[in-house]
């Protein structure tokens, strides 16, 4: 696997579905992955809305949900989630961004005709 989308969540939020939503419907035709890691939020509650919301997506068995017991904060939480994501390129995300749909397609780009990039940052509108 090339690609790990990287998103810490403690609470749903106004955007997240749209933040989702813009991950599993990457036109990138390769396997990629979600790792969300939720710090310390209703373990039940994450559950059930991931499963709810997204389980109609071809991509919804790419979503790993690892749970934090309590709250430790997002950067000891994304710490946590680079050990846990099986990609060899970790795309960062947080849980009210919106990538655009082509993300991972020019990422893969620029990394094919780069092979001595270490990282690689967008803007955004």
């Amino acid at each position: 696997m090339k690609f790990s989308f990287l998103m810490c969540i403690n609470e749903i939020r106004p955007f997240f579905d749209v933040a989702i939503k813009s991950i599993l419907q990457q036109e990138y035709a390769e396997e990629y992955e979600l790792v969300l890691i939720n710090d310390g939020y209703s373990t039940e509650i994450i559950q059930e809305y991931i499963e709810s919301k997204f389980s109609k997506y071809n991509n919804f068995k790419y979503i790993k949900l690892f749970h934090n017991q309590k709250n430790i904060g997002l950067t000891k939480s994304l710490n946590l989630g680079i050990n846990l994501c099986k990609g060899e390129f970790i795309v960062r995300q947080d849980d009210d961004d919106i990538s655009h749909l082509n993300r991972l397609l020019v990422v893969n780009r620029i990394l094919s005709k780069n092979n001595d990039l270490k990282l690689i940052s967008s803007s955004f509108e």
